[in-house]
């Protein structure tokens, strides 16, 4: 490959499948990457989807096979998002780990340093908000709480009418 094709329109070195790695053109392939104005690219999107990618998403069944994936040997979104991990282990009822990821943000957060700030004012109101549960120990308004966000999210989609929801990991008497 040389630099000038590396750069020009419609080229991308990888296709990205969540944070669990990259899908590659195969082998085969005449171009080492994923050009999209190469006519072959198209078969070979639809090989490593069947092949690749297919597979790896029917292996996320539950919510701890979903966390597997996303933190499968990546270093670039899940350190600098620690309100979703500490969703995260909250929700499979791993308070130990979401206590001390809330210990490290709750002086940030609790000051409130960017009030005009969206994304931030929406970390802060998400951490803020399982807060209390999460330090008194109240598991039922822990699962309340995600549950809500769950529906939230589902409402108003194609899939809501077929939605139900399902006992998060934390929700077993052994969490």
């Amino acid at each position: 490959m040389d630099d000038v094709a590396d750069l020009q329109p419609g080229s991308d070195q990888l296709t990205s499948i969540g944070y669990s790695g990259y899908l590659h053109r195969p082998a085969s392939s005449r171009v080492a990457y994923w050009d999209w104005t190469d006519p072959t690219m198209i078969e070979d999107l639809l090989l490593v989807i069947a092949t690749e990618a297919l597979p790896r998403l029917r292996a996320i069944d539950s919510l701890p096979a979903f966390w597997a994936v996303y933190t499968d040997g990546t270093d670039r979104k899940v350190p600098q998002w620690p309100e979703t991990r500490l969703i995260f282990h909250i929700a499979l009822g791993d308070l130990v780990a979401a206590r001390a990821l809330h210990e490290t943000l709750e002086p940030e957060l609790r000051e409130n340093r960017y009030p005009d700030v969206p994304w931030v004012q929406k970390r802060r109101r998400m951490v803020l908000s399982v807060a209390e549960p999460l330090l008194a120990g109240d598991r039922a308004a822990r699962a309340n709480i995600l549950h809500g966000w769950e529906a939230d999210n589902i409402r108003g989609t194609k899939i809501a009418p077929y939605w139900e929801p399902t006992p998060f990991p934390l929700e077993d008497a052994s969490a």
